[in-house]
């Protein structure tokens, strides 16, 4: 395809990789319970599964706990890094918990208690993690839509405030474009 960008071409990659996906149902009925477009959690979901596989996942849970242990030792700030499969900051996680004095853009955790570290493990379970996705995504959607009103570039803008990149937004758009035109001719 001539003067197709690398997101369209990273857009058709994963946009095909959709149907493999085994948590469809699980993502569909989450997204509908919360009133948001499944689109935009599926290409979420997609783009933060292939930029962090499940290996290096596994290495982001062991890095936490050694974080913890050097913040309780010695008190050393906890970086806010993104953990799950929808790789949601640490600190939107424990704002999700109702835990208060945290900011999501914050870049460090000063001191972190135990039961916000059991919080932030129990909310890295496909299941919960979506749950928190799909509230953080129902709160851009809203403000998103009392700003500029319901139009297409909304799911970009969504994508943008997920991830804090214009790319992602760009990205996050040109997937869900695909999904709903592939959903569109499987239901013809």
């Amino acid at each position: 395809m001539e003067g197709t960008t690398q997101i369209e071409k990273l857009a058709d990659k994963l946009t095909a990789r959709s149907l493999r996906i085994s948590r469809h149902h699980a993502i569909n009925q989450q997204a509908d319970s919360t009133k948001i477009d499944r689109s935009v959690i599926i290409a979420i979901y997609l783009i933060e599964n292939h930029f962090r596989p499940f290996r290096i996942r596994t290495v982001e849970y062991s890095m936490l706990i050694l974080a913890f242990i050097a913040n309780r030792v010695v008190a050393r700030p906890i970086k806010n890094y993104t953990v799950g499969r929808f790789q949601i900051g640490l600190t939107s996680i424990l704002r999700h918990g109702g835990y208060t004095g945290y900011k999501v853009h914050d870049r460090n955790i000063s001191k972190l208690s135990l039961s916000e570290l059991l919080y932030i493990l129990s909310r890295c379970s496909f299941h919960n993690n979506l749950v928190v996705c799909c509230q953080i995504v129902r709160g851009f959607t809203d403000k998103i839509e009392l700003e500029w009103g319901a139009n297409q570039y909304n799911t970009g803008r969504i994508g943008e405030k997920y991830n804090g990149k214009k790319n992602y937004g760009f990205l996050l758009l040109e997937i869900t474009k695909r999904l709903k035109e592939t959903e569109g001719r499987s239901s013809e």
